[in-house]
């Protein structure tokens, strides 16, 4: 999968995650897992993406921005990078 589709993938079902935690419909527990781990990872390397992506949809994330910069985190960390395919793949799975 190229690296910036997976980072999209990624923060689209952390933000989807998100918006239907907030409506309080359930999500999967391997989705839920996956997307926690990732928010964990991402958190310890990139604290101010993880607050950007905190305030959807009180405030409008620009995605593209957000991308790149998950893009750029996970090419310097491994640790966010598996985080982040795993979460990818599981959504692209379903």
């Amino acid at each position: 999968m190229e690296p910036l589709s997976t980072a999209a993938i990624a923060i689209g079902s952390v933000v989807a995650t998100k918006a239907l935690e907030k409506t309080g419909e359930k999500v999967g527990e391997a989705l839920w897992d996956k997307t926690t781990k990732f928010l964990v990872t991402l958190q310890k390397h990139s604290p101010h993406t993880i607050a950007a992506i905190e305030k959807v949809p009180e405030q409008p994330l620009d995605y593209g921005k957000a991308v790149v910069e998950v893009e750029s985190v996970a090419q310097d960390n491994s640790e966010v990078n598996e985080a982040m395919q795993d979460l990818a793949l599981l959504v692209k799975n379903k």
